[in-house]
């Protein structure tokens, strides 16, 4: 019997691409799911069995009724940064039946504070803009972005951007009263186009990378489950060196994100962050070619990987759900010539998968989460 793989968080494009990439190979794929946001993973043809939970104390007793049902240990996914700190919260009692994702003779809280974060950027060997935090003496000059000191239970919301420092004084009391400390940066000019994404694991053979993503359009969310947004898959030599050095400083045994910006001036890239978790745009790995969520399962089940790693493709285009439909029809403001440009190319791949549609006729439960039902998804190009 093989082992399975559990995925811990089935919402939007990150749930729904490790179980498919996982399904993909025939790996036996089960969910666990804090009620809240859309299961959209829960109504995949890949995935087994559903378990929606309350909170994280039932999402332990769930886990450990499931894993008496297991021959052999679980590998363990986790698609939020609070399901990763669920995991770390809880190693003792899961590591004895599952593969967990956790740091090596470290703790992910810590390895999660902004400030941490950005300084492992540093010692990796990427560029990192300035940093201090907002309870201490402004001297920024310029634009500058604020940020919580983490990212759990928190989202783009919870970003601010100020022109500069005597803006941002004016708001400092408020932003503490809201957040309590937090991280200010200095602010890398550039658009959606100059944002890129490098995904890495530290592998039992040494770290290697999955993917780069470079976003191309993104829009707005104008319906539930459209994160509307545009990706391709590239290459750029000069990152690839810090990728490796952080993802094995790191100690990381899971699918880590690391976020960048272009500078559009200098060209330069920027390091902005390390997500210990797989990234949205996970499913443009494996249609470019290299299969992360089954990388991890083969190793960390102690098996051989080395017939999964290829030359991942570049120029290949990933389309989140719900763009076609609505980008051009919900008053977004994006030229019908940008929107064309950006699905031209060698083929695009939507959230939509002919060989996975999301009809919630075809399952048996009724998962109601609060949030509507999926609506019919686009035709794949």
């Amino acid at each position: 019997m093989r082992s399975k793989a559990v995925v811990l968080g089935l919402y939007e494009a990150n749930g729904l691409g490790v179980v498919r990439s996982l399904g993909q190979e025939g790996i036996p794929v089960i969910g666990f799911h804090k009620k809240g946001l859309f299961p959209h993973a829960a109504h995949s043809r890949y995935i087994e069995d559903v378990h929606l939970v309350e909170n994280e104390s039932e999402l332990l007793a769930r886990l450990m009724e499931e894993s008496k049902k297991q021959a052999e240990k679980a590998v363990i996914f986790a698609t939020g940064d609070d399901y990763v700190l669920f995991c770390q919260d809880h190693a003792p009692e899961l590591q004895e039946h599952y593969h967990v994702p956790l740091v090596s003779g470290g703790n992910l809280h810590s390895l999660l504070e902004k400030r941490s974060n950005l300084e492992l950027g540093v010692s990796a060997g990427f560029r990192v803009p300035r940093s201090q935090h907002l309870n201490g003496g402004i001297s920024l000059e310029g634009k500058i972005i604020v940020k919580p000191l983490t990212s759990v239970d928190t989202g783009k919301q919870d970003i601010f951007i100020f022109n500069d420092r005597q803006e941002l004084e004016r708001e400092r009391a408020r932003l503490i009263e809201a957040y309590g400390n937090m991280i200010i940066m200095d602010y890398i000019e550039g658009g959606v186009k100059e944002h890129f994404e490098v995904h890495v694991y530290n592998s039992s053979r040494g770290p290697l990378i999955a993917g780069m993503v470079q976003k191309l359009l993104a829009l707005r969310n104008s319906t539930h489950g459209s994160i509307g947004a545009i990706a391709q898959s590239v290459w750029v030599d000069e990152l690839a060196t810090p990728a490796i050095e952080l993802a094995r400083l790191s100690g990381f045994n899971g699918a880590m994100d690391i976020n960048l910006k272009q500078d559009p001036q200098s060209g330069e890239f920027y390091f902005t962050e390390v997500n210990y978790r797989t990234s949205g745009n996970l499913m443009l790995d494996t249609a470019a070619g290299l299969n992360l969520p089954v990388i991890i399962y083969l190793d960390l089940n102690g098996r051989d990987f080395s017939h999964l790693i290829r030359e991942p493709r570049t120029g290949v285009k990933w389309v989140s759900e719900g763009v076609r439909n609505t980008c051009l029809q919900d008053g977004l403001g994006i030229p019908i010539e940008e929107y064309g440009e950006c699905m031209s190319g060698e083929k695009v791949f939507v959230f939509f998968d002919s060989d996975d549609p999301l009809s919630i006729e075809k399952k048996d439960k009724d998962f109601e989460s609060g949030e509507p039902k999926l609506k019919p998804q686009i035709e794949q190009p």
